[in-house]
């Protein structure tokens, strides 16, 4: 697992702004490229190692890999849609979810009042293991939904991502042809005041009644057909892992600066909390 582990950093520090914008540099024969190229080749046996093995043994798990090789409804996954979907949710679903919650956790420990709210809510619902469905536990915990909401638009993990003109376009004053390659960034339709009045406010409460998934310009997981595979999943893992943490742990900042650093995705920089049990009552 351990050289798994180093094949996963080395491919996803690879994924680089640089990369996305000028992906001519990936052919050049450096040692960057041959350790991302080395990397990736493991990941891909790995993968098709773990898809052969669920492929014979035919059983399901209950887990997602179990989905993706069983057969559903209409004509069932290929090995390589299979693998390219798994390589999607381990690398969206590990990294990007991680600042997430980095994020989130940083939010709540920069207000108390707001800490102590989404702990009062977290209290309140209990825990999965009484019994309760995800979809009830996720109705009883609005706040923590809109701190997610929140903290996806305000410090959207993935702040920049590549997309390719399917036909001839027009953007305001500009003529896209088909094929061309272009940026789109979440972050900067995120901070548009006609979208999100007051946007450099972190606002939970904007998101009151309203479904994050269906607003116009929140687009943390993309949209339309390149919309992330596991942006229900992610959601959800945000939300309730927020959820169990702050119920039992109060969060306070540690000292030094934190600054958003736009690698592959949008990192906390420099942070680090204090965490002290919460009394539950």
């Amino acid at each position: 697992m351990t050289g798994l582990r180093t094949a996963v950093t080395d491919f996803v520090d690879h994924q680089t702004v640089l990369r996305m914008i000028v992906p001519g540099l990936n052919r050049l024969p450096t040692a960057r490229n041959r350790r991302y190229r080395s990397s990736e080749a493991r990941l891909l046996r790995f993968l098709d190692e773990e898809i052969a093995a669920y492929r014979e043994d035919g059983r399901d798990h209950g887990d997602l890999m179990s989905m993706f090789t069983t057969s559903a409804d209409g004509d069932p996954l290929s090995d390589r849609e299979v693998r390219d979907t798994a390589m999607t949710v381990l690398l969206g679903g590990v990294t990007a979810v991680a600042v997430g919650h980095a994020w989130a956790l940083y939010q709540l420990s920069q207000d108390a009042a707001l800490d102590a709210a989404v702990a009062k809510e977290a209290q309140a619902v209990g825990q999965l293991e009484q019994g309760r469905s995800v979809p009830e536990v996720m109705a009883g915990l609005p706040l923590t939904q809109g701190v997610i909401a929140e903290v996806l638009r305000r410090r959207s993990p993935s702040w920049i991502f590549p997309r390719v003109a399917t036909r001839d376009t027009v953007i305001g004053t500009r003529h896209i042809p088909a094929g061309a390659q272009l940026l789109l960034s979440p972050y900067v339709l995120h901070h548009r005041p006609d979208l999100f009045p007051a946007p450099e406010n972190f606002d939970p409460h904007r998101w009151d009644g309203r479904d994050p998934h269906r607003t116009e310009g929140w687009l943390p997981f993309g949209a339309g057909a390149s919309k992330c595979i596991g942006y229900e999943l992610a959601f959800m893992d945000l939300t309730l892992s927020l959820a169990l943490i702050v119920r039992c742990w109060r969060l306070e900042p540690g000292p030094g600066p934190v600054r958003p650093r736009p690698r592959l995705h949008l990192e906390p920089h420099g942070l680090t909390l204090r965490l002290t049990e919460r009394k539950t009552g």
